[in-house]
């Protein structure tokens, strides 16, 4: 594993570096090295469709090390009509806090022909839908979700989140969505995501994805 190299006055060697190291120039003067990688994005959780659930809950996504996450859905759906949504949870397992949400969206249906534009509210909700449009039983009719989470895990700070979201929905119309909320709990340190179907539906296929990125 070692290496040899020519520094200014001749051959030299760099012993092996430890796993996970890269290769890099920053020793002295311009000859290699091994360092860490450092990156300003950090992967937290991910989640991939295994088995049929009534719910999946992520633990230790959040942490102090970050104000800002993002989260992507992506192709979710349900063994049945229904809707995706989401809550956040402390380490131990509990909800805190409503969380108030506005969208707006455009709509067209699968030939193009009938299209428009809707918006609505959501107050008090002890979930977060991302669309208020169901998906139905297979990928061709799914969900994906890039969501933001403004300090899930600081205390006293608002829990702002913001999400954009497209869905090929169960009635054979496209819909496009943009939202915004929050939740008005600022007490709790929230360390995980829950995720699942309104209404019962079980979770039937999809990805998740959530990344920190560094303060």
């Amino acid at each position: 594993g070692d290496i040899v190299y020519r520094d200014g006055s001749g051959l030299a060697r760099l012993g092996a570096g430890t796993s996970g190291q890269v290769l890099q120039t920053g020793g002295t003067g311009a000859n290699p090295s091994w360092g860490t990688v450092s990156s300003d994005v950090v992967k937290t959780a991910s989640w991939d469709y295994s088995s049929s659930a009534s719910s999946v809950t992520l633990s230790s996504v959040f942490s102090n090390d970050y104000d800002v996450y993002k989260v992507f859905f992506i192709n979710m759906f349900a063994d049945s009509n229904t809707q995706l949504e989401w809550r956040l949870l402390t380490s131990g397992g509990s909800a805190s806090g409503d969380y108030d949400i506005t969208r707006i969206g455009s709509y067209a249906d699968d030939n193009g022909s009938n299209t428009g534009d809707t918006h609505n509210t959501h107050w008090n909700a002890s979930y977060v839908r991302p669309a208020p449009e169901n998906v139905s039983t297979s990928v061709a009719n799914s969900i994906s979700t890039e969501l933001t989470l403004i300090n899930p895990y600081k205390t006293g700070k608002k829990r702002h989140f913001h999400m954009h979201s497209f869905i090929d929905a169960a009635n054979a119309y496209n819909y496009q969505f943009l939202a915004a909320g929050f939740n008005d709990d600022t007490s709790n340190n929230y360390t995980q995501l829950q995720f699942r179907f309104e209404g019962g539906g079980n979770v039937a296929g999809g990805s998740v994805r959530v990344y920190g990125f560094k303060n």
